[in-house]
């Protein structure tokens, strides 16, 4: 929109029209309120509104997040209040005219969403957010229980502003580092805040040996274009955005892959805006890595072992987000305490001064988060495992007693 962008483009302002053949016409219309920026494009065919396409304004039963720019400066009840005036707006198209939006299913780059299309009057109908009758009950709705943001939204933004450099470029550099010298970097360096150690196997490789200090991720094999589950918990295409909850903007990156898949792993974390960040990627994948490299296994455990587990003095963590912990229906195991997964690195310290020596089971909602969450742990000497299928099963296992749902455990500060 407008001159936000600071590479060569064409500014697009509300009205601005491309005509694409007899009587069919693009039109911009200025929808801020996701970012500042936000331009949803409306297409008529000889003067008839019949379809929109609103990016991460409106989404199908939902809405772009708010606090896109809160580093920045810019509240989110701002935002807010721009998001509403841009929902006043689309509103005077007709009921009919169909909304194509940029997601569907569930994403932490907005609130609600289903999958596929949906028309202006169905929004109107069935759409919390699209029904606000102000800014301020907007902001309470779409804040609510809201993931948090991953930390590299904000280098997101700052390549979107600036431009990425051609993906070409990228695919000719790819780090490569030598077996030794990863080895010495990962002893070195597991345990500082500021870097980490990815390996991208499937997690089944993963649990049966990995390199101590490094945490699970897993590439997939796909195109990287599916959408998160409505569970959080498919990561099938979405290492970068796995990668971006956990790590800071300014990461140093180390990556650890598959035989051959070195540069596929590099060219996704361009994608990014995150090859920067990468200082080595193992060359020849992790069967290179020497012996000097101290390997680990991990073992997980059942849901319906889970409650014998805490019984005999383990320490539960739920590294869900807090919505989800607090889910009026779903609840979560009495007795766990909360950290969400973006947050559990930064908290291991004070959980191993509060809980000297103990044993942590780790689960989430299907046992994604998880496994990296322990192998987090690891990395920092705690002994920890996690359960398989994670609290999709481990609520078949439970009694109602044995529910709970509210912030009943705090870790100490």
């Amino acid at each position: 929109h407008g001159d936000l962008a600071e590479f060569g483009h064409c500014p697009v302002v509300e009205g601005d029209r491309l005509a694409l053949g007899s009587g069919v016409v693009l039109e911009a219309m200025e929808t801020p309120g996701h970012t500042q920026g936000c331009v949803s494009w409306v297409l008529s065919e000889d003067g008839k509104p019949l379809r929109l396409f609103s990016g991460d304004t409106l989404w199908h039963g939902g809405a772009g997040r708010v606090d896109l720019h809160a580093h920045e400066g810019v509240p989110a009840e701002a935002q807010a209040a721009a998001l509403h005036q841009s929902f006043t707006k689309l509103k005077s198209l007709p009921d009919d005219v169909v909304v194509h939006p940029a997601h569907g299913g569930v994403a932490p780059s907005g609130k609600g969403g289903k999958k596929g299309a949906s028309t202006i009057g169905e929004e109107k109908e069935g759409n919390k957010m699209f029904q606000c009758a102000s800014a301020e009950d907007l902001i309470r709705i779409i804040t609510k229980g809201q993931p948090l943001l991953p930390s590299y939204y904000t280098t997101c933004l700052r390549v979107n502003k600036q431009g990425p450099p051609p993906l070409a470029r990228a695919a000719a550099a790819v780090p490569l580092m030598a077996p030794e010298a990863f080895a010495t970097a990962l002893k070195n360096s597991a345990t500082d805040p500021g870097t980490l150690f990815v390996d991208t196997r499937e997690a089944p490789e993963f649990h049966q040996e990995f390199l101590l200090g490094s945490v699970n991720i897993p590439m997939g094999t796909n195109d990287g274009l599916h959408e998160l589950s409505a569970e959080l918990e498919s990561h099938e295409g979405m290492f970068n955005l796995w990668l971006g909850r956990i790590a800071p903007a300014d990461v140093r990156l180390y990556v650890i892959t598959d035989p051959g898949r070195e540069r596929d792993a590099f060219l996704r974390l361009a994608r990014a805006g995150l090859d920067t960040n990468v200082r080595g990627v193992l060359d020849g994948g992790f069967p290179s890595a020497p012996k000097s490299a101290a390997r680990v296994s991990h073992d997980r455990v059942k849901a319906s072992e889970l409650v014998k587990a805490q019984e005999d003095g383990a320490v539960v963590l739920d590294v869900r987000e807090v919505g989800e912990f607090t889910h009026p229906k779903a609840g979560h195991l009495k007795g766990a305490y909360n950290i969400p997964f973006p947050k559990l690195r930064g908290a291991i310290p004070q959980l191993k001064a509060q809980f000297p020596g103990k044993k942590f089971v780790v689960y989430c909602a299907g046992g994604f988060r998880s496994t990296t969450a322990a192998a987090m742990l690891h990395a920092h000497g705690v002994t920890a495992t996690d359960v398989d299928g994670g609290y999709a099963l481990i609520k078949k296992e439970l009694s109602e007693e044995q529910k709970a749902f509210d912030m009943d455990l705090k870790i100490e500060a």
